[in-house]
């Protein structure tokens, strides 16, 4: 319950933190990777393991996906020129600080654009905000 209300108090904050009118379409991994024409266009909050690697910029479906360079479940990330990033205290850092972590990010998605040589399933770009997420549990 305190993760459910922990999560829902963090959607929140970036939605009244947003600078932008728009609200973003809070979307599943899963549910962008099986229906990336239902989101081609719109402004999506999404939450992956992030990668900042040459020639692997890429939000993807879990560590372990990540770990394997599995492009066909990650999204290649393209940042806007002024991005917001916090880590999981709320802090501002760099984007390098969020290179192999699990994050939050805000941007537009992009079913067309493939990223690096057309491996990855698509684009999310334009991303304005980045957040680290919290780590719950350490078993």
């Amino acid at each position: 319950m305190k993760v459910l209300i922990a999560t829902l108090s963090i959607i929140l904050l970036i939605l009244l933190c947003s600078s932008q009118s728009e609200i973003p379409d809070r979307v599943s991994f899963i549910k962008l990777l099986a229906n990336p024409e239902d989101y081609h266009g719109k402004r999506v909050m999404v939450t992956g393991f992030l990668h900042l690697d040459f020639e692997d910029y890429g939000l993807y479906f879990s560590d372990e996906h990540g770990n394997y360079l599995n492009s066909e479940s990650a999204f290649w990330v393209d940042f806007a020129k002024t991005v917001a990033v916090q880590d999981d205290k709320g802090k501002e850092v760099s984007i390098d600080a969020l290179n192999r972590r699990y994050v939050m990010i805000i941007g537009v998605f992009n079913k067309d654009s493939n990223g690096h040589l057309g491996a990855f399933a698509g684009e999310i770009h334009s991303i304005e905000k980045v957040y680290q997420l919290k780590k719950w549990y350490n078993d």
